[in-house]
């Protein structure tokens, strides 16, 4: 119901209501939780208590059944019985998903998380590896993530390919084709979000040159692959270079185990989104 232009429209609606409506997709994490969530909204999530438990890990599930469950609430109807709605309750629940969700669920916790998991809490100069311009949230936001990380430490994050629709919106012209009307989800939340300098003085540049050389001389604290699926890109210098220490990320709807983690899970870190209640953990 909104179009590209109306990001801040779609916000003031999750602000304005008690409730944000939101379901399992094609897999159960999805970006519309954080976008009711980061608005001060309660997400009113259908059979969230049936989610994997490994499969949003790092969730307020409890919270969440609760809110939806109060007494007065219909989910599936979309209403609210004032009389029998306990709104004090819900009050002191919708502070603590929002105190939840800014310590534990910002794109800059969740790459610290990632970083600390991985032994590389200190990480200041990061190569993120995707073979595809596209949009992808999970990407796309940890991306977003480790750059807030590093900047703190005045390190850099090497994102290539670089994914433009993420930059300023003087990356939003033509003859790209990211304008936010030719993104997936309409780039809201994630679209323009970061910024780039042309000074190759200063030290938050992005030399994005010589990639294979730099890998090999291992330049990197870390190199992350920020889709497993969307493109490997200079695998055999980075298994060479950082064999054991690489970062993996599966972002995908996918369920169950497959033959990318059976292979990748050996050479490092392997993050994945979906982990259904009959795969295998890897620990």
């Amino acid at each position: 119901m909104f179009d590209h232009k109306e990001e801040h429209e779609y916000r003031r609606a999750y602000r304005a209501a008690r409730y944000g409506r939101t379901k399992k997709k094609s897999g159960w994490d999805c970006m519309r939780h954080y976008e009711i969530l980061s608005s001060g909204s309660v997400p009113s999530f259908e059979e969230i208590e049936h989610s994997p438990a490994h499969t949003l890990a790092h969730f307020p599930k409890e919270l969440l059944a609760r809110a939806r469950d109060l007494p007065g609430v219909d989910p599936v109807a979309g209403t609210i019985n004032s009389e029998a709605f306990d709104h004090d309750e819900y009050l002191c629940l919708a502070d603590e998903l929002l105190r939840y969700t800014r310590e534990y669920l910002t794109t800059k916790s969740v790459a610290e998380y990632v970083l600390r998991v991985a032994g590389k809490p200190r990480a200041r100069n990061i190569l993120y590896l995707s073979g595809h311009e596209g949009a992808d949230y999970v990407r796309d936001m940890l991306l977003h993530g480790l750059k807030s990380v590093v900047k703190e430490n005045n390190g850099v994050v090497v994102d290539y390919v670089k994914p433009p629709h993420l930059y300023d919106i003087a990356d939003d012209t033509p003859p790209h084709g990211w304008s936010n009307e030719n993104i997936y989800g309409l780039g809201f939340s994630t679209a323009h979000r970061l910024t780039e300098v042309d000074d190759p003085g200063d030290a938050s540049f992005v030399d994005r040159s010589n990639l294979s050389e730099r890998i090999l001389n291992k330049e990197f604290d870390v190199v992350v692959y920020g889709s497993v699926h969307r493109g490997m890109l200079f695998l055999d210098e980075v298994i060479e270079a950082y064999g054991g220490e690489i970062v993996f990320v599966d972002g995908e709807d996918m369920h169950g185990m497959c033959t990318k983690v059976q292979k990748f899970a050996k050479m490092g870190h392997y993050f994945m989104r979906e982990i259904g209640d009959d795969c295998e953990v890897i620990q």
